[in-house]
């Protein structure tokens, strides 16, 4: 359960950066 959340947590996180990176390109 712990490393599912871990990994949910990272997957979020990961996400995140992506989606700032395509906002630069936008932008």
């Amino acid at each position: 359960m712990q490393h599912h959340y871990c990994s949910y947590y990272y997957s979020v996180e990961h996400n995140h950066k992506h989606n700032i990176i395509h906002y630069s390109l936008l932008f």
